[in-house]
């Protein structure tokens, strides 16, 4: 038979074990919807999460996809677009799936899941009655007070859980700052007609809703002499 031949050999090699990236799981996208007829779908600016997902390292790519299978295998043609509109709005929870990998080290990579969530908005009353006065305080000069929050009820329209606001412009009742909002009661400016604006949050979410309504002064019949 053949002899087993051998030899010692001394050397070294150097084995280097790459990591995957260490990210964290972010928090839920919540946004409010942009639209009155509350469908649920809105279109998420996804990497508005990256610096969460990756703590801040920049040097992290960030990609994200619809299914874990997609986030696994990392297809660039899987690759979801930002803005990306959620379309599986009917059948909540919705989870976009996440990518990360140093591209320095393309083979190692780390995943997690992003909850999207769209709040409904408050829905006014369509159709806010005007709110009229008599000029009865310095008859003629069209000038009254008026207790705003006594249109709560009709702005709200049954809902619960909601506070109104009343503001002198449109822009102020979107922004709604605090310290912003009329006095109540509030005297009418200019005299006889003013538009009032209304903010309608939900105290949970704080998603909003704004419209408007007349402060009317009507004036008193003249009485012949």
């Amino acid at each position: 038979s053949t002899p087993a031949c051998s030899q010692p050999i001394t050397g070294s090699i150097t084995i280097t074990v790459n990591t995957a990236p260490v990210i964290t799981t972010p928090t839920s996208f919540v946004v409010c919807d942009d639209s009155l007829n509350n469908d649920g779908i809105y279109c998420f600016d996804l990497h508005i999460k990256d610096n969460e997902i990756t703590a801040g390292n920049t040097s992290l790519q960030v990609t994200y996809y619809e299914t874990p299978t997609d986030a696994q295998t990392g297809y660039a043609v899987n690759v979801l677009p930002t803005p990306y509109c959620n379309i599986n709005n009917n059948v909540p929870p919705v989870y976009v799936y996440v990518r990360v990998v140093d591209p320095n080290n393309p083979a190692c990579f780390a995943t997690t899941q992003l909850l999207l969530v769209v709040n409904p908005l408050p829905i006014p009353n369509p159709v806010i009655t005007d709110y009229e006065l008599c000029d009865v305080n310095n008859p003629g000069d069209g000038f009254e007070f008026f207790h705003l929050h006594t249109k709560d009820t009709e702005i709200a329209n049954g809902q619960t859980g909601v506070a109104v606001t009343y503001y002198d412009t449109q822009a102020a009742a979107i922004a709604a700052l605090p310290g912003t909002e009329l006095s109540n009661p509030h005297q009418n400016i200019p005299a006889w007609d003013q538009i009032v604006w209304f903010n309608i949050k939900n105290n949970t979410t704080g998603c909003s809703t704004t419209g408007s309504f007349h402060l009317i002064v009507n004036p008193l019949p003249v009485v012949p002499a």
